[in-house]
């Protein structure tokens, strides 16, 4: 019986020592080098793995983008590596030959242009490459955090992404100037009452992303919103100059001022992400009023276009608001008054060079 034992307990010892080593460790071989996430250079700190399969065969760290890691698979084990950055896939892969990369180190520069999570990261409550939140984590974020002028409360959904769908524009839809009330004696209006009342039209993120259209008088304002990067920023359209047919626009919040035909449709990056987020278009104009349909979009900028707004530079705008002035008659006045100006100026010079020629003998050239 004792041998009988003896005899089991040998047999179980084997095979503790063979699953023991199982996966005996082979000699590492080291990746180093740069982390580059949408063209820079990766910032904050970040876990990097290694796998060959579905197996992992090395955990390292990347800080200030710069990565080391030794992959490290079973003896005898070779293959494609991948790298996982902060639970996304690199562009690039390693290979690991076995014996012939034996303490060897390579340095390779990994680039993640969209990030694709490996595994089902999304949902462990920490923040991964190319995740906004994740659960009840908003990065920082406050619950209220739904931008300037807006109202409600964000949180995070199940792609891992901010959700402002709770969030509305605090604002009214119009609001209107003062107008003044009648002096001590009565005798009527004060001038600002006698002037048209002018409003101000405020339209939310879901309108201006179907397009809206609103028909305005001069001085009067458009306000509108455009979300970027989980923030949202407010914008605004002035009506300038109208005219019988165009009209002179002012785009903030960076001032952009351009001149609009019936029936013409212009394009604006505001943003400068090289990807147009207004589409403006004048419909009619009718009794001192502009009719404009506003749409917000985001559509990529060729390079075609790009060339010609660098060679334009900021042309068209300084050409919209004076030929605006011109063509309203508010400058015709100004203009011919500067020009009545500039030839007296000449006509005192070329009288007194004469007179300096007279004085000091010398013949005039006329």
């Amino acid at each position: 019986m004792k041998k009988q034992i003896a005899f089991i307990l040998f047999i179980i010892s084997i095979i503790g020592i063979i699953s023991a080593t199982n996966c005996p460790p082979s000699i590492p071989k080291t990746y180093y080098g740069d982390v580059f996430y949408g063209g820079d250079i990766l910032s904050g700190t970040f876990e990097i793995r290694a796998k060959i399969g579905d197996d992992t065969v090395g955990v390292g760290e990347i800080f200030g983008g710069e990565y080391s890691i030794d992959v490290s698979p079973c003896f005898g084990d070779t293959g494609n590596i991948e790298f996982i950055v902060g639970g996304c896939l690199a562009n690039e892969k390693g290979n690991y030959n076995g014996e012939e990369d034996w303490g060897k180190s390579e340095e390779l520069n990994l680039t993640i242009s969209e990030c694709v999570p490996h595994s089902g990261l999304c949902g462990n409550g920490v923040i991964n490459l190319g995740e906004e939140c994740d659960g009840e984590n908003l990065a920082g974020r406050n619950i209220n955090d739904c931008g300037v002028g807006w109202t409600g409360t964000i949180s995070c959904d199940s792609s891992c992404k901010i959700d402002y769908s709770n969030c509305e524009v605090y604002a009214p839809q119009q609001t209107t100037s003062p107008s003044g009330s009648g002096g001590p004696s009565g005798g009527g209006s004060s001038p600002s009452s006698q002037k048209s009342t002018l409003k101000t039209y405020s339209f939310t993120i879901d309108e201006t992303n179907k397009g809206v259209t609103s028909e305005i008088k001069e001085n009067e304002v458009v306000k509108f919103y455009i979300a970027k990067n989980g923030d949202v920023e407010s914008h605004s359209i002035t009506l300038k100059t109208i005219s019988k047919d165009f009209v002179v626009l002012e785009i903030k919040s960076e001032p952009i001022v351009i001149s609009l035909n019936i029936g013409e449709t212009k394009k604006f990056d505001l943003t400068g992400d090289n990807f147009y987020d207004l589409k403006t278009t004048l419909n009619e104009i009718k009794n001192d009023k502009a009719n404009l349909t506003i749409n917000t979009i985001h559509e990529k900028i060729s390079e075609e276009e790009k060339s010609v707004k660098e060679s334009e530079g900021n042309y068209a705008g300084i050409t919209g608001a004076v030929t605006g002035f011109i063509k309203s008659g508010k400058g015709i006045i100004t203009l011919i008054f500067a020009t009545l100006i500039v030839v007296s100026g000449i006509l005192i010079v070329v009288r007194k060079r004469k007179q300096i020629f007279k004085n000091s003998d010398l013949p005039i050239k006329s």
